[in-house]
């Protein structure tokens, strides 16, 4: 589908490289979305850029970013804004996941997990929020239905994503003032390779794949998604 309203926005999307975020910074570009899009692979951060250059000639900042980091995260949003002179819409996507019982997990792990995939959503969302407060916009956080069940095995992990799946709801009511909407999709399991690493007899075609994620993410970036924020949208 395409989007008109969202040509001529600026996006910083992170985890961009691979996966899900690959698929949502296709999807941007194909809308007319300008977008910084982060990750910490420098190699296909720089492929990416120039093959959506070439194929949507929308305007992109690729970033070497590690979200965990305070000073990078800063430095992406600056460098944003430097480049486009605004932010309409944060996508909070990368993640890490180790997935590793309780008595054999180290507190590195743990450590990395939560500081990935909560700490990091918080750095991106408190530095944009600088300046996406002066015009509004909007914010969605990829979660996962691991932040909603039980998942025996993946304690860091569920744990992180219930923690941001509470994040964007507070987020929601905090930044509504400032007309900036916040989002929150928890997908299931997705078709990308780290799915394929974690699960390699699973047969991906049965499973979720990163497109309809994107798809999901376009329609709560649109006019119609207005009256859906401050809510979990599940994807299965």
């Amino acid at each position: 589908m395409k989007y008109p309203e969202l040509k001529g926005k600026v996006a910083v999307l992170t985890g961009a490289s691979r996966g899900i975020g690959k698929e949502i910074a296709y999807k941007l570009s194909q809308n007319g979305v300008h977008l910084t899009i982060a990750s910490r692979n420098k190699e296909k951060l720089n492929l990416l850029a120039a093959e959506l250059k070439k194929k949507y000639k929308t305007k992109v900042l690729p970033i070497v970013v590690d979200i965990q980091d305070e000073g990078m995260v800063i430095h992406m949003i600056r460098e944003t804004i430097d480049k486009f002179g605004q932010i309409d819409i944060l996508i909070n996507n990368a993640g890490y996941v180790d997935p590793v019982g309780l008595l054999e997990m180290s507190l590195t792990t743990w450590n990395r997990t939560i500081s990935t995939n909560l700490t990091g959503p918080f750095l991106c969302t408190r530095e944009a929020v600088k300046f996406m407060k002066e015009n509004g916009g909007k914010i969605i956080n990829i979660a996962s239905t691991a932040g909603m069940s039980p998942r025996p095995g993946w304690s860091a992990y569920a744990a992180s994503k219930a923690g941001l799946i509470n994040f964007s709801n507070t987020m929601a009511g905090e930044l509504k003032n400032y007309g900036i909407r916040v989002y929150c999709i928890s997908p299931g399991r997705t078709a990308t390779e780290l799915r394929r690493i974690l699960a390699p007899d699973e047969d991906p075609s049965t499973i979720l794949q990163p497109e309809q994620v994107a798809e999901t993410l376009l329609f709560l970036l649109c006019d119609n998604g207005n009256y859906i924020d401050h809510q979990i949208i599940m994807k299965k």
